[in-house]
This record gives C-alpha cells, structure tokens and sequence, in this order.
C-alpha cells in the first residue's frame, strides 16, 4: 500500500482512493497466481525499486510503462520464434 502511495505523490496524482488500492493488490494476487501456474517460481508484486526509479529518472508516465511492457513482451517471443 505504502509504495502506491508514494508513486502517486511522486507523480504529483492524487492519493490511492481505497477501490484502486483494492483492484491493485487484487491484481497483484491474481499476478502471483498465474505466475504459479505458469512455473515462474516467483509471485509479483510491487517493488520499492521502482518507486525508486520513477523518483530518480522523474518518468512516471502509464504510456512509458505500457510501451515498455509491450517491448519487453515482443523481446520474450523472439527466442520462442526463432528456436
């Protein structure tokens, strides 16, 4: 809880309202949930690292984020693809 609050003061937002601190962990859980049935060994959940970094690089922007999940989701299929 306490790493959404400090993402959103960091960004200059608003605080956390408690439905969007709910759906957050519940989407956290059903991260960790498919993480396990998908065999990665370790759940998902907020890190303090990327507080961090949002506070270092002063990039807090969602369509940053989206961008480079998506980057990252095309780089995990190359290997897949090409072997």
């Amino acid at each position: 809880v306490g790493s959404y609050h400090a993402s959103s003061l960091l960004v200059a937002s608003r605080p956390p309202t408690p439905g969007v601190l709910s759906r957050g962990i519940g989407l956290e859980g059903l991260s960790s949930v498919l993480a396990g049935i998908w065999g990665t060994g370790t759940g998902s959940t907020t890190l303090t690292e990327n507080v961090h970094t949002i506070a270092v690089t002063k990039m807090g922007s969602r369509w940053a984020v989206q961008l480079g999940a998506i980057f990252l989701i095309l780089l995990s299929l190359i290997g897949k693809i090409l072997l």
